[in-house]
């Protein structure tokens, strides 16, 4: 993949992927391929906060409120494990604009 993912990586699903989550796993379907996936109840809370609004770093923030683990171990895993969901076509991911408090252009 050309796609580099890091911690101010921005993740959306991918269009074609339908999931529900049931009993704290989500099953996600990817219509395109035909393949579905499971995520454990970590996986699943991951998965929900996957709104192509937050970079890993701030899930990884949420993630380290519900549960006793460093950010640092977090943001590692979740680099693997958004890398396999983008291996997988599942999401989509951008870099997130450092400062957009420096545009100078006027309307």
């Amino acid at each position: 993949m050309s796609e580099r993912l890091t911690i101010h990586s921005i993740a959306a699903p991918v269009e074609n992927v339908v999931w529900s989550c049931i009993d704290n796993e989500a099953i996600l379907l990817n219509l395109e391929n035909g393949f579905y996936y499971t995520l454990n109840d970590v996986g699943c809370k991951i998965w929900e906060l996957i709104d192509g609004k937050r970079a890993i770093s701030g899930i990884g923030l949420e993630i380290c409120s519900m549960y006793a683990i460093s950010q640092q171990q977090v943001e590692q895993d979740l680099c693997g494990l958004f890398q396999d969901m983008l291996q997988e076509k599942l999401i989509t991911i951008r870099e997130v604009v450092q400062d957009q408090s420096m545009d100078t252009r006027t309307g």
